[in-house]
């Protein structure tokens, strides 16, 4: 694990998040057939992550708390969001999609090619934004690509460079390791039905649920990585603030109705227990740890640009699909002046 660490360690910066928007894409990037062909890897996957690594740091209160539950791995319908997961209000299943599973391992082994090959991460954004403001026409045969396919990934990407099956693997599961651990927390905690409750204790029920995950990362000595790797991911399910009202009224309303804390917060808490608990527990990679934590807070200035979401939102709607293949740089100067010169 140290190792995949230290691949991402001073590279972060690279691959930030460069806006936060609504993700449209569904079942139609994944065939049926595609799906079945993976659901029993990914199934294993789960099973093995919860079973070997999970439930063993679980107190003997919480394993009563989640004795009853059992997971579900449903097959997409065509509305469904391409990452999903969730437990029903009754603590007796945890919902771990198959499309979902398959769609954040994508990320992983994009995310740890890019990486290994010194490639800009910036091509994940926009395609993300593309599924949002693009129709499946503008795409080659008529088709929303997967994410490998677009960034032009080789799909033995894994089987032919030993360091991006390392990375890509120990992204994946720590990914997975947090979606289980937050569903977990759901289930322990008995929280009630969103619509059973205000929007206020709906988003206090998803912080309560993290920090109940993150603890959970600490007690079995997983690196939070692709933990922060997901928390990128889900920024694509909110609107980003270039996209909300010109009054705080508009903007408040918008937050109102948001029953999940905003995605920018999670990624604040997240970076504040890799520079904390996690460094703290690790005195021997104390520096590493901390200068990840350090890097990842760069990246929320970004996260946070008005001028830069807009400009990224406009070249995904007017940009050729070729433009996803992979390239060493991509400055956000650059983009920005690419987007005011088109003006």
């Amino acid at each position: 694990m140290l190792r995949a660490s230290r691949l991402l360690h001073g590279a972060l910066l690279t691959g930030a998040v460069l806006l936060a928007l609504s993700l449209q894409a569904n079942a139609q990037i994944y065939s049926r057939v595609d799906l079945e062909a993976e659901a029993v890897r990914l199934r294993n996957a789960v099973f093995r992550i919860y079973s070997i690594g999970i439930k063993p740091s679980l107190t003997e209160e919480e394993v009563r708390a989640a004795s009853d539950f059992e997971f579900s791995f449903p097959f997409p319908t065509p509305d469904d969001p391409l990452m999903d997961s969730a437990a029903t209000t009754d603590g007796r299943t945890m919902i771990m999609p198959v499309m979902s599973l398959k769609a954040l391992e994508d990320l992983a082994t994009a995310y740890a090619w890019l990486q290994v090959n010194n490639y800009n991460h910036s091509a994940i954004d926009l395609y993300f934004t593309m599924l949002r403001y693009r129709d499946r026409a503008d795409f080659p045969d008529g088709r929303f690509p997967r994410l490998l396919e677009a960034l032009g990934v080789p799909p033995d990407a894994y089987k032919t460079d030993k360091r991006v099956d390392e990375l890509s693997l120990s992204l994946r599961n720590e990914a997975f390791a947090f979606i289980i651990a937050h569903e977990l927390a759901h289930i322990i905690y008995r929280h009630k039905p969103i619509n059973a409750i205000s929007a206020e204790q709906a988003r206090a029920d998803e912080r309560e649920a993290d920090a109940f995950a993150l603890d959970i990362m600490l007690r079995t000595n997983t690196p939070p990585l692709g933990a922060f790797l997901f928390f990128q991911a889900q920024i694509y399910n909110l609107l980003h603030p270039v996209e909300f009202g010109n009054t705080q009224e508009e903007k408040a309303s918008v937050l109102l109705q948001m029953t999940h804390p905003l995605s920018l917060d999670r990624v604040r808490e997240m970076i504040e227990f890799v520079e904390g608990p996690f460094a703290r527990a690790r005195p021997e990679e104390t520096e590493i740890w901390s200068g990840i934590g350090s890097d990842m807070r760069q990246i929320l200035p970004l996260m946070e640009d008005k001028d830069l979401a807009a400009c990224v939102i406009k070249l995904a709607r007017e940009a050729s699909p070729d433009s996803l293949k992979p390239r060493r740089t991509v400055e956000t100067e650059a983009m920005l002046k690419i987007c005011r010169q088109n003006q």
